[in-house]
């Protein structure tokens, strides 16, 4: 065998070692997140009634009981509020909305760098915790934070340490319409990291980003909720909350259960938490009666219904341009699939049922505002991990640069499911150059782990030094396979002879 060839197959056997999995769409994954916030005299501005307030506790109060958060402020120094803590009980969620709450306006300049270096420190302290990491930055359009943060190293650190960072920006030039170039080049920094930057001129937006980055981070369970007045709890869901808007801070929000109980705010259940404000209600049920709901709204393009449950709407998303590794980002003008499925907690599922009596469709929203729906086909799983299951697929290709929005509905036979999905989108041959350094370190450790090579901790080893030692297991590996090839040609090279001398 050649040389060539030699090298051929190594090189083939390490990339399907380096590329093996996908992405899959559970909201199982727990995660660690800051809050940072900008208390300045610019965000009081922008904010003077305080709303960031409500939109953090309703963003604590959507996360599940194994997620955890912390809470950080900043103006020219940053200040730790809160530590990371878990959400499991009403004790620590209420210790959370109290550190939001003790959140005060100050004067001085900004260093947001300096936050979110001290969330870092914050989320890396307990490395071996596996869970998903994220920075929510919430901060004033004047503050320079993207020019900063291209200044400094931070970009870098949080991709090495696998921390996603989102920004939520709030206001404006003088609050007209932003720049739509600045915008797209400021997106870069949190792209980089698998985030996203989120901006709304008006305060009153604020809690509608925070849904957006918790629909990003934990790809939740949905009920469709728009435009409903009522809506079918059906068995197997085991806590729902809603986040409902009001048409102004006057309106009144209640519910009925299908026994015609009447839900109000001021009415105290053990298993209903309530979280009041002039924009909008947060209200949390848990082990809620089945049956036919009643919602007693004046306004639905906005409301959410996240729920958790048994019967769970599963989605993959399996891009060409990065052999389905990457779930969130995608190249432009790339095709990429989109699959769903139910799973009952392992259980069968009537297959006939689900192949003829269910509907699923994605709804798209581009990054202009277009919207776009597909109807996806369902079929019977064929290969190994489908088999016994109904997949419903169809094919997506993202023409322009920016962020996607995808909601993939489900209905049928009393049921309603949907799922949201994020999709960054680059241009091709535009991706971040601290991202694939990561790639390569990441490829590095995997490979350097396979063949029992002890290597340095994550982030003491320097990127020239990985790429080295990762040339050099290259020319071993290729060394090992010409040396195992001649070996075998000369053995097989040596029985001929001794069959041909015998004769």
């Amino acid at each position: 065998m050649s040389h060539k060839k030699c090298y051929a197959i190594f090189i083939v056997v390490l990339c399907v070692i380096l590329s093996s999995g996908r992405a899959y769409g559970d909201a199982a994954m727990q995660i660690d997140v800051m809050i940072v916030v900008e208390n300045s005299e610019e965000m009081k501005k922008d904010d003077p009634s305080r709303l960031f307030i409500v939109a953090a506790k309703m963003f604590v109060t959507l996360l599940g009981k194994n997620d955890r958060a912390g809470v950080i402020s900043y103006t020219d120094k940053a200040e730790v509020v809160n530590e990371l803590t878990n959400i499991g009980n009403d004790t620590n969620r209420e210790a959370l909305f109290r550190a939001v709450d003790n959140i005060t306006w100050q004067a001085g300049k900004y260093n947001a760098v300096e936050a979110i270096k001290s969330a870092v420190n914050v989320l890396t302290k307990e490395m071996d915790r596996k869970t998903g990491k994220a920075i929510i930055l919430l901060y004033d359009t004047k503050s320079n934070v993207e020019e900063a943060i291209e200044q400094s190293s931070i970009i870098e650190s949080l991709t090495v340490n696998g921390i996603k960072l989102f920004a939520i920006a709030v206001g404006g030039k003088g609050h007209e319409k932003p720049d739509k170039q600045s915008v797209k080049s400021d997106d870069e920094f949190y792209k980089a990291t698998g985030g996203y930057r989120y901006q709304t001129r008006s305060a009153t937006g604020i809690y509608m980003m925070f849904t957006s980055v918790f629909e990003n981070l934990k790809s939740p369970m949905m009920m469709p909720l728009e435009k409903k007045q009522a809506i079918n709890i059906d068995d197997s869901i085991e806590t729902i909350t809603f986040v409902i808007k009001k048409s102004s801070p006057a309106s009144k929000i209640s519910l009925d259960d299908p026994d015609g109980v009447k839900y109000l705010p001021t009415n105290k259940m053990d298993n209903v938490s309530w979280l009041v404000s002039d924009l909008f209600d947060t209200i949390k049920i848990n082990d809620p009666a089945h049956g036919m709901w009643k919602i007693n709204i004046g306004y639905g393009r906005e409301n959410k219904a996240y729920i958790s449950t048994s019967l769970k709407l599963i989605t993959n998303i399996e891009d060409s341009a990065f052999g389905g590794k990457e779930a969130t980002h995608h190249v432009a003008g790339k095709i990429f699939l989109l699959e769903a499925w139910f799973k009952l907690d392992d259980l069968p599922l009537n297959l006939k049922e689900m192949l003829h009596n269910i509907t699923v469709k994605a709804d798209i929203v581009g990054p202009d505002g277009d919207k776009s729906e597909l109807s996806l086909n369902a079929r019977l799983g064929t290969k190994e991990g489908s088999m016994n299951k109904v997949l419903y697929s169809d094919q997506f290709t993202p023409m322009k640069e920016g962020c996607y929005e995808v909601k993939i509905t489900a209905t049928g036979n009393g049921l309603d499911r949907s799922r949201p999905l994020s999709l960054v989108v680059q241009k091709h041959g535009a991706a971040n150059a601290v991202r694939d350094k990561k790639k390569v370190q990441d490829s590095f450790s995997r490979y350097a782990r396979l063949i029992y090579m002890p290597i340095a901790k994550k982030g003491e080893m320097s990127f020239k030094s990985s790429v080295a030692y990762f040339i050099i297991i290259n020319i071993l590996g290729l060394t090992g396979l010409i040396i195992y090839y001649r070996k075998k040609e000369r053995t097989r090279f040596s029985k001929s002879y001794k069959r041909q001398k015998n004769r």
